[in-house]
């Protein structure tokens, strides 16, 4: 089976202005186009904790349907 999955994962350090600035305007260009997102936070010793494993497996089986 070749399944293809598109979507955007946007991973932003917290209190880090500068990612923040453009995200608005790319979130809304890829909804347009209908491109699904997801946008998580997290500060810098903690990339992948049980909350965001659960969001990012929850994005990733939405985009299958």
């Amino acid at each position: 089976m070749n399944t293809k999955l598109i979507g955007v994962f946007f991973l932003f350090i917290k209190f880090c202005e500068p990612h923040a600035f453009d995200y608005p305007d790319q979130k809304n260009l890829l909804e347009k186009i209908g491109i699904p997102s997801i946008m998580v936070e997290i500060e810098n010793h903690n990339i992948f904790d049980e909350q965001t494993r659960t969001r990012l497996e929850t994005f990733i089986e939405m985009l299958g349907e």
